[in-house]
């Protein structure tokens, strides 16, 4: 794209390509390298046994010869490149849901010197026929090793074929841990849960769609759940379903999927937008909600006392406070209590105190009604910088910390990753105003600070980043 404009650079095809291959129904790119299936291509003469061919980006828009990849133990039917998925220019995740009387399987190639290798064969972990794993495979990779989902709309759970998402993590030492196995809450019948799956970039949220979900007694109006990574191969649902505002029967929301940023789109293909079928595409804003210690998705209450420094929780359900605890006691009246915030990107909150007596700041981490783990995040800081408010400053989903100067107005912030302090430095100066909230006022996933002037001349708002 130049100047607003968009062109087609190149061209792909496959060099053996025949009639009814299908090639593109999936394509996945990362660094120079492109994917794309071709699940009903004919190979050894197995009819929809399934390909997928590899490109790279060797120059400029000038794309090498496809690497042709196929199961050497494949069959008909079995449907290989369904759909794909590319990390770091040197791994492919590819599905076969076709595989075994669609019982599905999904399978991570790597480049070797000469070509491409088949090193992981993936399946579900209760294997049945028409279970469909590797309808819709996502991955993410850093250097420790690789993190992948894979769909398998046709699960059976509770008697019910809601479909499910399997989590997978393969260490770069070769080390396969099976993590997390997502099954659909409050699922309906058929809703096919794990038709299309997106990662985040870093991997830390995933979206998964259910385009045959029933919604508010619409049949197939489809919806979106999103979920975001934690520790040990683990994931928690942010919030409820996402579906759209004006559901429709057989739109199929949710039929492909994309998320970045806290923005989730979801494509309805068959919603009646300008014509009968005519399809569209739904955008959210996902954000975790402010004040909720147990990841329900509602927000909850937090206490502190300001004469012993204990902080209290109530856990909430509308106007029902369904349960209450005190969660530590014993940081005396020197403590402050600063503010709430998401710092490990997990959806759960964590409590900051500054103790005033050192300048410390403390964080707590919550889940629900106890503190799972505290740390000092700083040294001790004078009392001339005031907290200003926790706040996700550069886009990653964790909660910042914003200070500002006393005397001077100098902003400085904190980029935090949990308990750790990775950046701090000057954002601006903000001397003559006064401080009045933070919210992502641009849209572009991360907070700004808002500001009104305290000059007798002008009393006006106005947004500072």
């Amino acid at each position: 794209m130049i100047s607003s404009v968009w062109w087609e650079v190149a061209k792909l095809t496959a060099s053996d390509g025949a009639i009814g291959d299908r090639f593109g129904h999936s394509v996945s790119w990362d660094y120079d390298t492109l994917v794309v299936g071709a699940p009903l291509a004919t190979v050894d003469g197995d009819g929809d046994r399934g390909a997928a061919y590899i490109f790279r980006n060797v120059s400029g828009n000038t794309f090498s010869a496809g690497t042709k990849v196929t199961l050497s133990d494949g069959g008909a039917g079995d449907r290989v490149g369904l759909s794909v998925s590319t990390k770091n220019g040197n791994r492919a995740l590819i599905g076969a849901p076709g595989r075994s009387a669609y019982q599905g399987a999904a399978y991570l190639f790597t480049e070797s010197p000469v070509t491409w290798v088949r090193t992981l064969s993936l399946g579900s972990t209760a294997p049945h026929p028409n279970e469909n794993f590797g309808v819709a495979v996502a991955m993410s990779s850093s250097l420790y090793g690789d993190t992948m989902w894979v769909g398998a709309p046709g699960t059976i759970s509770a008697g019910l074929t809601t479909g499910s998402a399997q989590l997978f993590s393969y260490s770069s030492g070769g080390l396969l841990i099976i993590g997390a196995k997502l099954i659909p809450d409050a699922g309906t019948a058929n809703e096919g849960f794990g038709a299309s799956i997106s990662l985040s970039m870093n991997g830390n949220q995933i979206a998964i769609g259910s385009p045959y979900a029933t919604v508010d007694a619409i049949s197939s109006a489809g919806c979106v759940r999103v979920y975001r990574a934690g520790a040990n191969a683990t994931a928690s649902q942010v919030g409820v379903r996402f579906v759209s505002s004006a559901a429709q029967s057989n739109a199929n929301l949710g039929f492909s999927v994309a998320i970045e940023n806290d923005r989730l789109l979801a494509g309805a293909p068959y919603a009646n937008m300008t014509n009968i079928d005519s399809g569209g595409v739904s955008s959210f804003r996902v954000k975790t909600t402010r004040g909720d210690i147990n990841d329900s998705g509602r927000s909850d209450v937090v206490w502190f006392d300001p004469v012993n420094g204990s902080i209290a929780g109530w856990l909430m359900n509308g106007l029902v406070r369904e349960s209450g605890a005190t969660l530590n006691t014993g940081l005396g009246s020197t403590a402050e209590y600063c503010g709430l915030g998401d710092f490990f990107g997990d959806g759960k909150q964590c409590v900051l105190v500054r103790l005033k007596s050192s300048g410390i700041f403390k964080l707590f981490r919550l889940n629900g009604l106890s503190i799972t783990s505290s740390s000092n995040i700083s040294g001790g800081i004078g009392p001339e910088w005031r907290f200003l408010a926790c706040a996700d400053i550069n886009g990653d989903g964790k909660s910042d910390v914003l200070l500002k100067h006393a005397s001077t107005g100098q902003v400085n912030g904190w980029l935090m990753n949990g308990f750790t302090k990775t950046l701090g430095g000057t954002i601006g100066n903000a001397d003559g105003r006064e401080f009045l909230g933070t919210g992502d006022f641009d849209g572009n996933g991360t907070d700004d600070i808002f500001w009104r002037r305290l000059s007798e001349a002008d009393h006006d708002t106005e947004p500072f980043v």
